[in-house]
């Protein structure tokens, strides 16, 4: 699956995702990219609520954190298990909501995949 970047982002968000990260030694660079293609990921597994340990759910509810639920489908939350995260030269692209289809050429070769 590609990553791409929102064109809009939240500075605020950022900012704060920017302060936890150089609690770990990441600096993230000053000029994001916005508005296209960044990587690649494999997706690996799909889980439901129901998959979901009871305190992982509870801990899921206490955080406020909705952008852990990937989609709801008849009130039941999925997560999307994500692997082999990999950069990809940025490449503009405009994103839509859920799941879209990207051109095959768009990479080329490049992908390596």
């Amino acid at each position: 699956f590609f990553v791409h970047a929102n064109k809009a982002i939240d500075e605020a968000e950022v900012e704060q995702v920017r302060l936890q990260k150089a609690q770990d030694g990441i600096v993230l660079p000053n000029d994001l990219p916005t508005g296209g293609i960044v990587g690649v990921v494999r997706l690996v597994n799909c889980i439901g609520d129901d998959d979901l340990s009871r305190p992982q759910r509870f801990l899921d509810r206490l955080s406020g954190r909705k952008s852990l639920c990937g989609d709801q489908h008849e009130g039941i939350c999925y997560r999307f298990i994500l692997e082999d995260p990999r950069p990809l030269p940025f490449k503009r692209y405009r994103g839509q909501q859920k799941f879209f289809n990207v051109p095959d050429d768009l990479y080329g070769s490049d992908l390596g995949c």
